[in-house]
């Protein structure tokens, strides 16, 4: 007995099939709308991808409605600096906000404003006009930068920053402490800080503000940022020679940069502790001119250079330390926390706590 046996043939395409048995179309009305309808679907997945792109990049997307002004004031070079907070042009007042971030970042990068001996407000205020800093400025901005950008990724975000931040206030409270009371009293009242609290509220205060002004596009900040902050005055130009300085101060760093010397074996360390031990007539700890003569391998003058040249304190003698590091052998340097060494042929080197690399002593 034969039998019949129904097969449903699986179209070439699917979806465009049940789109014709249910608009109830023949193949060629079909085909024409499925193309249209395809080709509507692709240019929102294209637009769908542009978005995302836009939204992934952070870019600012001005509505011409609201913010005609902003629109209107946007050059091709500020459009370069997408992402790069405002400038603020010399016809234009400077916002109380703005004022407020300016004394604060410079107090944050070089511990003062800048303005403390100021005799007049209409001086003290000079500062807000500023729009390029000086080379040694821009060098010490751009080390703090380094240290802020730790993974050297061009952006630093909010979070990172915050713990930064508080660890540097702490730093310059310290400073300022350690100081005489004129200089704080010169400082504004919010840097005038004393306690642990007053820190707390001081790193809040400041972030906050930025925050304030940054955050309005973007989670993150980048150099020119705290460059435009600094000099509110800064225009595309100004930030373009500083950037170029910074450049320049990477490359000069990366010249005189060396690897860390090894630390000195212990036992080689221990003979050198008993040589000190030796010349150590009266068991003072310290080492004197009178006692380097008394050895009989220096004379006045070699005794006394030596002491100049390694005596670190500056109490006109050798401790233990310093005539370690005073003999250390070439390639070496005498312990972890030491600050001077040398290389295997023989050049001297130094620890730069700045950029918390050894570098070159006699290109730094």
């Amino acid at each position: 007995m034969s039998q019949h046996v129904v097969m449903d043939v699986i179209a070439k395409d699917p979806v465009q099939a049940l789109f014709t048995k249910e608009a109830g179309l023949c193949a060629s009305e079909s085909d024409a709308k499925w193309n249209h309808l395809k080709i509507a679907k692709a240019r929102k997945r294209r637009m769908d991808q542009l978005l995302s792109i836009s939204k992934t990049d952070k870019v600012e997307v001005l509505d011409t409605k609201e913010k005609p002004q902003l629109r209107k004031s946007e050059s091709k070079k500020e459009s370069a600096e997408r992402g790069v907070l405002s400038s603020v042009s010399q016809n234009q007042v400077l916002s109380q906000q703005r004022k407020e971030a300016c004394q604060m970042m410079r107090f944050f990068v070089y511990g003062c404003v800048g303005n403390e001996n100021a005799k007049t407000q209409k001086e003290k205020d000079q500062i807000f006009s500023e729009a390029l800093g000086s080379w040694a400025q821009v060098q010490t901005l751009y080390i703090l930068w380094s240290k802020l950008d730790d993974d050297n990724s061009g952006r630093v975000d909010f979070a990172e920053f915050r713990g930064f931040a508080e660890a540097r206030m702490m730093e310059l409270v310290q400073a300022a402490l350690d100081s005489e009371s004129q200089t704080l009293a010169r400082l504004p009242s919010w840097a005038v800080v004393q306690t642990q609290e007053d820190v707390n509220k001081s790193t809040s205060k400041f972030i906050k503000i930025l925050e304030q002004i940054l955050l309005g596009v973007k989670s993150s900040f980048v150099l020119e940022d705290m460059m435009r902050i600094i000099w509110p005055m800064s225009q595309h130009n100004h930030l373009t020679e500083m950037r170029r300085w910074c450049t320049e101060i990477s490359s000069a760093l990366d010249r005189t940069v060396v690897k860390t010397p090894p630390l000195l074996p212990e036992e080689q360390l221990e003979d050198l502790q008993c040589v000190f031990q030796y010349f150590d007539l009266d068991r003072d700890g310290h080492l004197k001119v009178s006692e380097l003569l008394a050895s009989g391998f220096l004379n006045q003058q070699e005794a006394q250079s030596l002491i100049e040249k390694y005596d670190a304190d500056e109490d006109e003698q050798l401790n233990m330390a310093e005539f370690t590091e005073m003999l250390c052998p070439l390639g070496f340097r005498v312990r972890e926390e030491a600050s001077h060494a040398t290389l295997d042929d023989g050049r001297n080197v130094w620890f730069d706590a700045d950029v918390q690399r050894w570098r070159l002593a006699e290109e730094a």
